[in-house]
Parts: structure tokens; C-alpha cells; sequence
């Protein structure tokens, strides 16, 4: 919001005075000192040589809508601050900080329960906006607007932001009225609000901040091309300046350039010029382009004044100015986290946080000047980040930010903004799969970018997950994102949370049960890890008592399910033992060289076809003394049978020797008198639940192959999750550690 300091306002702003405004007897009198001021010259104004914004924040002529109302009233007028959410509404979390100055025909109105209001005030148009495209432009609304011009209706805007072109109702020179009707709608009336107004006001939902809840702008730019939204990223880790640029109004066959000036405190800085395109060339209507740059000074939460301003023009092919943008106010700084670090700057920061309400409690608040001294003594006391908390993102959550950010920066504060609410969509809608679209099929993006190799698929209804303890009735319809070997995330398009919170009732028990299921699912039936403990060990600096090499086998197939898992085990065996594990990247099986290698491992999850030239490999390698490792990953049965079809075959076929605790490499670092399995699948092992089930094939007196048709890979991995046909996280750890020692003629015992 744009505060009153910088508006030069008070109580309000704006003076009435037009021949178009309703007669002064039919609007509520106003207290001694206070008055409407609608002199746009007295306006906040920002001007560049094709555009300008003239603030229209101030008193405007307020009242309760009343039913269906769509014509513009004639009387009744009140007043009321813009901007702010209308009055009525409080608790701990908001609060009435502006004065309704209400008309005597609805002075005793419930403003609580009110979902639809008016605003009016008289605009001037400048004699020297003519030829340019005007509009009006509101920077946060809650939920809904009907724009009206001299009575005549504009357009309408919707939620968070929007703007309404009134070109062809207005005259550069004359004056106008200005007339809004703002309903608070929830977000599915917005969203119904695309297609049928009338239908999108009777949803029924709570809005708490309602109103004009950012500023207003009269707005005047070019009819034809300009330039419509600028975002500006900067990159410490590549010293880049980015801009993503929208773009409007481009012809069809003319060519365009962008051109970028950035200055310090009004001194230039730095100059580039984007390549000739044309609209052809835009995706989403946007274009990108930028330059690599290391600045003199960044800004930091210690140097907040450290800021720049960029200036963005449109260009014609000969270098015409077509439109010059707004200028941009940025700090050039990059914020990313690295595991469990943050860093900015490239400095690790360790980060203190507090929720910051500014912009749920009041206008006051919001404003520059509140949230600024806000910010300010949160940082007199250590706290160096703030974040939006209660989940606020629908309609009424809260009032405009705009200022409370531009507060941040100048007090050198980090801000955060919460995500939505699980119950911010209607998960009872037949099409709540693709349209909490703006939630599931965020996660779907999310989860491609998490997992490229993996899908998010529905789940089976034969499931583990849905009969593991429960069979809940009709709780079907989970996503999920597999490695072949185990889930590596779950969605669910449904709200389950409540039904945690709420327990087990007769309704809610089929997601209660559910919830348990997924509880026990993804801890193999254990507790949590302790909130705050870390599965990735902590690499310590040591002196190698021994070296090992070992080739990770690359195939026509799922052949790196868990690439970290040999990353985890390297930890394991140099904090332990103090042997160093080299470990190579994924090597494809007909290049493996023995003497590079002595130890190759192999695993998957499904089944595959070796080419006679990898099958010439392996047994190259084999006879060149090469030892092989091979585990079903997950325990998988299909890649356990190609490995009795594919591999087992090269070293004489047969099922090879049961490899028992007797065996040498059971001693060779690590002495191991027993394994221990995944709980359901020891419970199915019964009393054999402590012996190894390693199968061994040797050339000569010698271990060439080391089989395990149960899992390892997925326990050197640590995780600790159900459905794994193999051994538990330490065992699998213990194994393989002796398993390469051994092959490897290493023994430290």
C-alpha cells in the first residue's frame, strides 16, 4: 500500500469538486476537518516519456450493496477509506483500524455480515493521455469487482489483482465518476466468476479482509505494443541479471528490442540491449534475456540500502522508443538452500524467524511506515526472517503486501510466504484431480523435477498401502512415485489431515485408517526418526586404513535405483573402519576392466536382456579376476530371474553354494554371527530369520559371484520403509562392507 506519508494524506485524501459527482445532500457529512480530495494533481504520481500511474488511494463514497444490485446507487453514499478491508471483523488476527463515516440509511448495518459494497470517486483523464490506453488498476482485491464509468460498466477484475480497460469510456481533458461494486467471494465463487457472475456471488464462504485491500492506480501507457510486467532474478552463484518480461500489443510482422539501464542513486551502472525478435518468438506472451554482471555492492541484511533501480525500454527496430517501463527497484542478492544450510550471497546464514501479521491484522499495519517499525524492532533483537504464517492464500487472507515488502528490503529483513492450506481445495469435486490442478498438478511438476526418472502414477488398489492394518472402505486413490524398489513420495489428491486431527470418526474412520496405513507403510511398522535427526551420516575426516574400488554396473534397464545408496555406504565404511570406498560411476557392463575395478556391483528392479557383447564382458571380466556383487533391489523377482537367465549361466548355471555364517568374508572387517531382515519379511522367513541367504559362484577356490536375491541396495540407503524384500538397513550395511573387503583381500580383523 502506498502510505500516506508518501501521499501527503492524513485522515484522507482526495477533494470533491466534479459536476458528474451525485448532488452533496445525499451523502453522509463528514467530520470538521476531514474531507474527500479527488485533485488528482495532489496525487502520488509516477511518470517515464510514454506512461504514467496516478495514485487514486484516499476516501472514497462507500455503502453496503444491497441484494442483486447492479446499477450504480444515486444516494445513500457514506465514506471510506481505500485501502483497507471494510470493518466488522475482528479477533485476534485483525483488527478495524479505519472510520466508516456511514450514511444515515444503513448507519446501523452489521458491516459484519455484509459480502457486497460500493466505492465511487470522481477521476480527471490529462489532455495528454490522449491516444494512450487507460485503465484502472487495483493491487489487491478481495474477491471481486464490477467496474463502472459514469454509470456505464467497464469490465470487472477478479482476485488477487487486476485491471479494467476504460479507454472508450472516457475523454483525456473531461472528468468522470468512477464506480465499483466489490463482492468478498471465496475462491471457488472467483474461480465460477469466469463463466457466470450472478451464480459466482450466491457461493457461500467466509472471506475475513474484504474490499479494495492494495492500492488503486489510474493508469495511462501506449494503445499498441508496451511492456506489461517485469521480473528481475539475480545470481550471485553465476554474477547474472535475468528479466522476464510480458509483453502486449506486438504486431504480427514487426521486430522488437528490449533495452535495460540500471543506475545507482540515478548514476548508470550497467547497459545491455536484448536481440531483435518479434511476437513469434514470446512464450506465455513473455520474453527473457540478461547479462552476466558482478555489481559493486549487494545487498545483504546488513546493507539494505545496497539497492538498484532498472529502467526497461521497448524498442523498434531502428531503436524508437515504443514504451519505457516503471522503473524497477531490486537488490542484487541470491537466496538458495543447500541440504539442511541456507546460504545468501554465498555466505551460510543461520536464520531466526517470527510470523509476521502486519498484513493480517490491519491497513495500519501494512502500510510502509507499520511494517518498517515492525521490522525494525524484530531486528533489534536478533530476528533476521520473517514468514506469513496460517497458511494464507485465499481470498481475505490477508491485505495487499506490497508495501510490507518494500519495508523488508529497506530494513534488511528475509520474508517467507507461507503455502496453502490442504483445505483450501474442494477435495470432494468430481474433478478435484485435475482442478486442484492448482495443487495436484503442482505436485505432478513437482515431483517431475524431484524425480525426472520417476512418474507420479496412481497406486493399485491391491496395494500394500491400502490393507496393511485397515482395509478402509472407499479410501482408494492415492499417487504415488516409485524407483522400481520402493515409494519415493505419496500424494493424495483427498484432504487427510483433518481427518488425523478430528480421530476416527464413523465419516471420517475410512482416512483415519488410511492415514495409519501410510504411517506404517513408510516406517516398516517402527517409530519416526526423532524430529531434527539426520539419516545422512556425517563424513569425518580420517587416515585410509585401506583402499577398495568398486564399478557401479550401467545396463539396457533400471540399473541405478538408489544412486546415493553407495555414496551412504562410502560414509559408513570410512567413519567405521577407516576404508576409503571409491565407487566410479555408472560403467556399461561390456567396458568393465578388472584391474580398474576388482569389484563391479549390479542391481535393479525388473527385468533384462544382456547383448551377447556384455555377456563376452562379464565373462572377460570375471576370468581376468573381477569379483561380482549382484542384489535384487527391493527384493524384486523379476530382475531375480533375469539374473538366474542373464548372469548365472556365465559362471557354470546351477544355484551355486549357500554362503553361511561359516563363510570368510563373515569375518572380514565387521564379524557378523547373524543378519537381521525387514520386519514383515522375517515374520515371513520364520526361524530362519537370522541366516544369511547369500548364494556364492566361484571360479576355482575363488568368490566370482556374490548373490543376493534379497535386497541390499535399498538398506545402504537407510531407509527403514515396508514392502522391501531384503535385509534391514545395518545388516545390509555390515554385508556389504565385508562382502567388497573380502573379494577385495582386505581383512582388518
Amino acid at each position: 500500500m502506498v502510505t500516506n506519508r508518501r501521499f501527503l494524506l492524513t485522515l484522507a485524501a482526495w477533494v470533491v469538486g466534479a459536476a458528474t459527482a451525485c448532488p452533496a445532500q445525499t451523502d453522509a457529512p463528514l467530520p470538521r476537518g476531514v474531507k474527500a480530495v479527488w485533485d488528482l494533481d495532489k496525487a502520488y504520481r509516477q511518470k517515464t516519456s510514454t506512461r504514467q500511474r496516478v495514485c487514486l488511494n484516499g476516501l472514497w463514497r462507500w455503502r453496503p450493496a444491497e441484494g442483486a444490485a447492479a446499477a450504480v446507487p444515486a444516494g445513500g453514499w457514506g465514506y471510506f477509506k481505500v485501502p483497507g478491508c471494510w470493518p466488522g471483523i475482528t479477533n485476534y488476527m485483525q483488527k478495524d483500524c479505519q472510520t466508516v463515516h456511514a450514511h444515515p440509511s444503513w448507519r446501523r448495518a452489521k458491516l459484519r455480515g455484509i459480502i457486497a459494497a460500493w466505492y465511487q470517486r470522481e477521476i480527471s483523464i490529462d489532455r495528454e493521455w490522449a491516444g494512450r490506453r487507460i485503465t484502472v488498476y487495483a493491487e489487491y482485491l478481495n474477491s471481486h469487482a464490477a467496474v463502472y464509468l459514469d454509470g456505464k460498466k467497464a469490465g470487472q477484475m477478479r482476485f488477487p489483482s487486476g485491471e479494467v480497460d476504460i479507454t472508450p469510456l472516457c475523454r483525456p481533458g473531461g472528468k468522470h465518476m468512477l464506480t465499483m461494486l466489490v463482492t468478498a467471494m471465496p475462491l471457488k465463487g472467483v474461480m465460477l466468476s469466469y463463466s457466470d457472475t450472478a451464480s459466482a456471488k450466491k457461493v457461500k464462504g467466509t472471506v475475513d479482509r474484504r474490499g479494495l485491500c492494495g492500492d488503486v492506480y489510474l493508469v495511462a501507457a501506449p494503445a499498441d505494443a508496451r511492456i506489461a510486467d517485469v521480473k528481475v532474478d539475480t545470481s550471485t552463484r553465476k554474477w547474472r541479471i535475468a528479466l522476464d518480461v510480458a509483453l502486449e500489443g506486438l504486431a504480427g510482422d514487426a521486430r522488437y528490442a528490449l533495452r535495460a539501464r540500471i543506475s545507482d542513486n540515478g548514476r548508470s551502472v550497467r547497459q545491455f540491449t536484448s536481440k531483435i525478435f518479434g511476437r513469434g518468438e514470446l512464450k506465455d506472451g513473455r520474453i527473457a534475456l540478461g547479462e552476466k554482471w558482478k555489481p559493486a555492492k549487494l545487498w545483504d541484511i546488513h546493507t539494505p540500502q545496497n539497492v538498484y533501480h532498472l529502467e526497461l525500454s521497448l524498442l523498434d527496430a531502428g531503436g524508437k522508443v515504443l514504451d519505457a517501463a516503471l522503473p524497477v527497484r531490486f537488490g542484487f542478492r541470491e537466496f538458495w538452500i543447500d541440504g539442511r544450510d541456507f546460504f545468501l550471497n554465498g555466505s551460510r546464514i543461520f536464520l531466526s524467524c517470527v510470523p509476521f501479521d502486519n498484513a493480517h491484522v490491519s491497513a495500519a499495519l501494512a502500510s510502509y511506515a507499520g511494517a518498517t517499525e515492525s521490522l525494525l524492532r524484530l531486528k533489534s533483537f536478533g530476528i533476521n526472517c520473517v514468514y506469513t504464517h496460517n497458511y494464507g492464500c485465499q481470498p481475505g487472507s490477508h491485505l495487499g503486501f506490497a508495501e510490507a515488502l518494500k519495508a523488508a528490503d529497506d530494513a534488511g529483513m528475509l520474508v517467507s510466504f507461507s503455502q496453502p492450506h490442504f483445505g483450501h481445495y474442494d477435495w470432494r469435486a468430481p474433478d478435484a484431480d485435475r482442478n486442484n490442478g492448482d495443487f495436484t498438478l503442482d505436485i505432478r511438476k513437482t515431483y517431475k523435477k524431484m524425480f525426472t526418472r520417476w512418474r507420479l502414477d496412481p497406486l493399485d488398489e491391491k496395494h500394500p498401502i491400502y490393507n496393511l492394518r485397515y482395509k478402509p472402505t472407499g479410501a482408494a486413490g492415492l499417487f504415488g512415485a516409485s524407483n522400481g524398489a520402493r515409494l519415493l513420495g505419496i500424494h493424495s489428491p483427498r484432504q487427510l489431515s483433518l481427518a488425523l486431527q478430528l480421530g476416527p470418526s464413523r465419516t471420517r474412520r475410512p482416512w483415519f485408517e488410511l492415514l495409519a496405513n501410510i504411517y506404517l507403510f513408510t516406517t516398516d511398522k517402527a517409530l519416526l526418526r526423532p524430529r531434527g535427526s539426520n539419516p545422512w551420516p556425517a563424513a569425518k575426516t580420517f587416515t585410509p586404513a585401506a583402499t577398495v574400488r568398486l564399478a557401479r554396473l550401467k545396463y539396457k534397464g533400471n540399473y541405478e535405483p538408489e544412486p546415493l545408496a553407495m555414496e551412504r555406504l562410502a560414509v559408513y565404511m570410512a567413519n567405521r573402519y577407516r576404508i576409503k570406498l571409491i565407487h566410479s560411476k555408472p560403467i556399461d557392463i561390456d567396458a568393465i576392466d578388472a584391474a580398474a575395478w576388482p569389484v563391479a556391483h549390479m542391481t535393479g528392479t525388473g527385468a533384462f536382456t544382456l547383448t551377447p557383447e556384455q555377456r563376452a564382458g562379464i565373462k572377460k571380466y570375471l576370468a581376468a579376476g573381477g569379483s561380482l556383487v549382484i542384489d535384487a533391489a527391493g527384493g524384486s523377482k523379476t530382475f531375480a530371474d533375469a539374473v538366474t537367465e542373464q548372469i548365472i549361466p556365465l559362471v557354470g548355471g546351477g544355484k551355486g553354494s549357500r554362503l553361511d555364517l561359516r563363510e570368510p568374508l563373515y569375518r572380514a572387517v565387521e564379524p557378523i554371527d547373524q543378519v537381521r531382515y525387514r520386519r514383515w519379511f522375517a515374520a515371513a522367513l520364520g526361524n530362519r530369520k537370522h541366516q544369511p541367504r547369500l548364494r556364492g559362484f566361484r571360479i576355482g577356490d575363488r568368490l566370482a559371484v556374490i548373490y543376493s536375491p534379497d535386497d541390499l541396495t535399498v538398506g545402504l540407503l537407510g531407509c527403514e520403509v515396508y514392502n522391501i524384500r531384503g535385509y534391514a538397513p545395518a545388516s545390509a550395511a555390515d554385508l556389504m562392507t565385508n562382502i567388497i573387503c573380502h573379494v577385495s583381500g582386505v581383512k582388518l580383523r
